[in-house]
């Protein structure tokens, strides 16, 4: 029974605690054992709203729409300072597979609760797995603290093909490719 004061908490992140052994017992006067505790203070944050962390879009429905959405969470008892959302700087990076990378600048436009950012015309996804790497620092919320660094993921389906015969990566006569005249190919 008791308690000691709260640790000061003003930085986002991990804090630990540490109970010795024997400090405290229950109500059969038994001791307590060491251990450790933790828990993370969150600060202000973004996150993707469409596509979703660890969601699925489909590729031609992604390339159709032009562009990512992205919900701000300021920290506790804030709102997002929307003031500092309309510049021009690169609020996330998009690693794509393969590992090419996209920097993808404000202002966004909102709508509803999130904000859209819009993609390059020319750009074009494909399937596989994408990272967004949202960067520390590009916004505020009205408590003055501002976003911590957050990497998420979403993964872009769609079709796919795949040589059947002669099996990808493998190795064929060209005398018996040119006499065969065809290669299979598998289409998901």
């Amino acid at each position: 029974q008791g308690s000691q004061a709260a640790p000061d908490c003003q930085r986002p992140g991990e804090v630990g605690i540490e109970f010795l052994p024997g400090s405290f017992k229950d109500a059969a006067v038994k001791s307590n054992l060491a251990q450790t505790a933790t828990f993370t203070v969150m600060g202000a944050s973004a996150s993707l709203a469409g596509p979703t962390n660890g969601g699925s879009i489909d590729v031609v429905a992604l390339n159709a729409n032009k562009y990512i959405s992205v919900r701000y969470l300021p920290s506790h008892g804030n709102l997002v300072n929307e003031l500092t959302l309309n510049d021009n700087d690169v609020v996330f990076t998009l690693t794509l597979p393969g590992g090419s990378t996209l920097g993808v600048s404000g202002p966004g436009t909102k709508v509803g609760d999130m904000y859209r950012y819009a993609l390059p015309d020319t750009f074009v996804f494909i399937p596989g797995e994408v990272t967004v790497a949202f960067a520390a620092g590009t916004w505020s919320d009205t408590g003055g603290r501002t976003n911590l660094a957050a990497t998420e993921h979403f993964t872009v389906l769609g079709a796919t093909a795949s040589l059947a015969d002669p099996v990808g990566s493998s190795r064929i006569d060209v005398t018996l490719i040119n006499q065969r005249g065809f290669i299979d190919i598998r289409f998901a």
